[in-house]
């Protein structure tokens, strides 16, 4: 019994998770819509971390809204990877998020690292 309530804990709290995800996605998107409508230059993004599956969202984006400035991931071999993959300079990769920050000065920083870094 206490491991079926403990099941259920598990999969509403994924489930919360998720919606939240979707929220602040939507927000993002409108926020990103709002600033580059009203500026007409691309947002300056960073992204700090790219293990979580919905990456490909903002690693793909073709819309000239925003500019990828730099990409914070401790492993290299994916990094490597989704960069060749979205034909991303590999330039754009950090290792250290401080110096990501430091280097790139975003306008906004999206995650997209386990959900249990969020």
């Amino acid at each position: 019994m206490e491991n079926r309530i403990s099941h259920k804990m598990k999969k509403n709290s994924l489930r919360i998770t998720c919606l939240l995800f979707c929220t602040l996605l939507h927000l993002l998107t409108s926020c990103l819509a709002q600033v580059q409508s009203t500026t007409n230059t691309p947002v300056r993004i960073a992204v700090a971390g790219i293990t979580h599956g919905h990456v490909a969202w903002i690693l793909s984006r073709k819309k000239p809204d925003i500019t990828i400035v730099g990409i914070y991931e401790p492993d290299n071999e994916l990094a490597q990877r989704l960069a060749k993959h979205y034909n991303l300079n590999t330039a754009l990769i950090y290792n250290n998020l401080g110096k990501m920050l430091d280097a790139v000065k975003p306008e906004a920083v999206v995650a997209f690292g386990s959900i249990y870094e969020h």
